[in-house]
């Protein structure tokens, strides 16, 4: 797990139609760049007021509450990148529409659970459990707060979870 509390360990180059992704001056992925996406997108979780951010070039377009971990599978904390997206309804309801899937691991999974390599995740939960540390480790949102996130980040985007 890497952990800094800078949202800026990650960082672009642009050269023609491609970007380029870098983490601590190594190349991470390269992409078209698309007219949909803007890279300038990060998402911020701020596990003590439960709340996600979703920045552009250094302004709130996204604050939302969310649910975290609960005590005995607390949110890991580091900076991460969405690595995946799919549909969640593969995974059955409980996680909405689409999951986006972090770099980060939950090292502390539910008391009971198989012991394997869990990742964290972005995905919906039930409505009334939003702003409570309910969940396994991974966010949990409201269902048109993950349709944004689904349309509007793609895989690379930065998520720093902090305390």
């Amino acid at each position: 797990m890497v952990r800094s509390t800078s949202p800026r360990a990650f960082y672009e180059r642009r050269r023609g139609s491609s970007r380029r992704l870098f983490k601590r001056g190594k190349p991470v992925r390269t992409e078209h760049v698309g007219t949909k996406f803007v890279w300038d997108h990060v998402n911020e979780v701020d596990l003590s007021r439960r709340l996600l951010r979703v920045l552009r070039d250094e302004r709130v377009v996204l604050e939302t509450k969310i649910a975290v971990g609960a005590a005995g599978s607390p949110t890991p904390i580091g900076n991460f990148a969405i690595t995946d997206k799919f549909p969640g309804r593969r995974l059955g309801s409980v996680y909405g529409c689409c999951v986006l899937v972090l770099s980060g691991h939950q090292p502390r999974p539910p008391r009971g659970w198989a012991a394997v390599d869990y990742r964290l995740a972005i995905h919906g939960g039930d409505g009334r459990t939003i702003g409570r540390p309910i969940s396994a480790g991974c966010v949990h949102v409201r269902a048109a707060t993950l349709s944004f996130l689904m349309n509007r980040l793609p895989a690379g985007t930065p998520v720093l979870i902090h305390p």
